[in-house]
């Protein structure tokens, strides 16, 4: 109820009279857990995590994600590696900005 009424979408009523899901409504909430929570509770989280991943997988080579992981992940690359970028698209880049 809160993010439909924050973000003026659809509410779950709203959705279920719909022919199809779009204008879902969400709400993200960020804690920065170790400076504001402090290690127990960073520890807890770090245990929920764990017992997700430890879930029966689909197959061997399936991989199970909590949400928003992989943009964490790939935040993470990026800032160590750079973002990367399509080699052609790159070099429109540096066309434009020579004039």
């Amino acid at each position: 109820m809160l993010a439909s009424v924050l973000s003026n979408g659809n509410s779950v009523r709203d959705l279920s009279n719909l022919p199809a899901e779009y204008d879902i409504s969400q709400v993200f909430i960020a804690i920065e857990v170790e400076n504001r929570l402090g290690e127990e509770v960073a520890a807890k989280i770090q245990e929920t995590i764990d017992y997700f991943k430890g879930a029966e997988k689909e197959s061997e080579s399936s991989q199970i994600f909590y949400p928003n992981e992989m943009s964490y992940t790939t935040r993470e690359d990026n800032l160590q590696n750079g973002i990367p970028v399509d080699q052609e698209y790159w070099d429109v880049v540096l066309r434009e900005a020579q004039g």
